[in-house]
């Protein structure tokens, strides 16, 4: 009889498919979803920093294809970086557009 593997979340999954300096920075990251009425979604990623989210943001081509793997109903993703009290959000399409509105 085969063991059972565990399962593994979708952040989790959503990390391993990153090389390994990525998946260093992705480890200080904070993962939220957003989930709307309609279905669809927004992964955001907290940065610990404004380099870290920078870094990331190069990325961008990477990070929506992994998005695309584990998740169907994610259509946006956001880089967001703690500044004083508030959240500020680069928020990004699944083509890795920005999104100005």
């Amino acid at each position: 009889m085969r063991g059972i593997i565990p399962a593994i979340d979708s952040t989790q999954r959503f990390k391993q498919f990153f090389d390994s300096s990525s998946r260093a920075m992705l480890q200080d990251c904070l993962f939220r979803i957003v989930n709307y009425g309609d279905g669809t979604g927004t992964l955001e990623i907290l940065c610990p920093n404004e380099v870290v989210r920078q870094r990331l943001s190069k990325k961008k081509r990477k990070i929506t294809n992994n998005i695309n793997t584990c998740w169907s109903h994610i259509r946006w993703f956001s880089l967001c970086v703690q500044q004083e009290s508030e959240l500020d959000c680069q928020k990004f399409t699944r083509n890795g557009d920005l999104v100005t509105s």
